[in-house]
């Protein structure tokens, strides 16, 4: 970020919080950049002389032609977990219209901590079965959270009938699918609506989905906080769990994957059914998403621009992912064998 980035903030600052006198921003520094939104922190100072506070805060920009639209579905997410008790960053403000940036942002509180990717994985035994617990117990907590005060029509999002929430969600993503000219993967997309009948739904869950290590912070307390919410749904669950276990096993493989489902599933007090075709959806929305942005452009597939060169390295993990679906599926995709072989993986 710029000086004139800093100055933009200190004249906006003042207008957006005028609870708080004399305020006094500074220290803007670049934290971290994700597929869909910039982060950057600052801290704050205000008050009389003598009693002044101080506050350190985060800068959330939302860059894309969707910025709008995903900014306000943070901000009203993490307006509804916090109403709800769920551990998130607070969300002081919300900018969309009047933004000095020229794009939407956040400001929300700032975490003093690390990603629990590291202690989960990288720490002794007893620590990694300790952060273990922590993740699946957060996860469990979403999945069970009592939702439906938060909405006008609770049977909007429970329909009736066994296979109704499932349906939902399959027509919202044929509807996206069928933009995409992507032809080698209509046999793999075929397989997931023809079979969509093998499972069961019996109830809509908040859903976080993109649920993993990097999106919780970790205090020096051991107090966890979720965060990166633009994707805030009511859907089944298993969709949620599935793509959590998908990621887990790119990046660290089988055996991790299954540690975390078994703890999952203690925490839940009972085994989740169905989950094979989970798992088949799962892979083929990470395989869809990254061939996809390659070829098509990342905004097109609802990234954030320069997605493609995150893409470009996710060969590696994708190997497992298309293995996952094959082993379930049968199905084979051209494009993603392409893209493997071309990769040398």
């Amino acid at each position: 970020m710029t000086d004139q980035h800093l100055s933009l903030l200190q004249s906006y600052f003042p207008h957006a919080f005028p609870t708080r006198e004399n305020s006094i921003v500074s220290d803007l520094v670049f934290v971290s950049s994700g597929w869909e939104s910039d982060v950057f922190s600052f801290n704050v100072e205000w008050g009389p002389a003598g009693t002044r506070k101080r506050e350190d805060l985060i800068l959330r920009f939302y860059p894309g032609t969707d910025a709008v639209e995903k900014s306000a579905a943070e901000f009203r997410s993490l307006t509804i977990l916090l109403q709800a008790g769920y551990p998130v960053p607070r969300i002081d403000c919300l900018e969309n219209e009047n933004s000095p940036f020229g794009k939407p942002f956040l400001i929300m509180e700032r975490i003093p901590g690390g990603p629990l990717w590291t202690p989960l994985f990288h720490a002794s035994p007893p620590e990694q079965q300790k952060m273990l617990e922590l993740f699946c117990n957060l996860f469990v907590r979403l999945h069970s959270l009592e939702w439906r005060p938060f909405v006008p029509n609770a049977a909007e999002f429970e329909p009736e009938g066994p296979h109704a929430i499932i349906d939902r969600q399959i027509n919202r993503w044929q509807q996206f699918i069928e933009r995409m000219p992507l032809p080698g993967f209509q046999a793999g997309w075929q397989w997931l609506v023809d079979h969509r009948h093998d499972v069961i739904s019996r109830r809509a869950s908040l859903v976080h989905w993109d649920f993993h290590p990097h999106n919780i912070l970790l205090t020096e307390d051991q107090e966890a906080f979720v965060i990166d919410w633009t994707g805030l749904d009511l859907t089944d669950y298993r969709f949620d769990l599935a793509w959590t276990l998908l990621l887990i096993l790119s990046y660290k493989g089988k055996d991790w994957r299954d540690r975390v489902l078994r703890e999952y599933e203690r925490q839940a007090g009972q085994p989740v059914d169905g989950l094979e075709y989970f798992d088949a959806i799962a892979s083929f929305r990470r395989l869809f998403s990254v061939v996809g942005s390659l070829a098509l452009g990342a905004e097109k597939m609802g990234m954030r621009p320069g997605a493609e060169e995150v893409m470009r390295g996710q060969a590696e993990p994708l190997r497992n992912v298309y293995t996952q679906f094959l082993a379930i599926t049968g199905q084979a995709i051209p494009e993603v064998e392409t893209f493997l072989r071309d990769s040398g993986v």
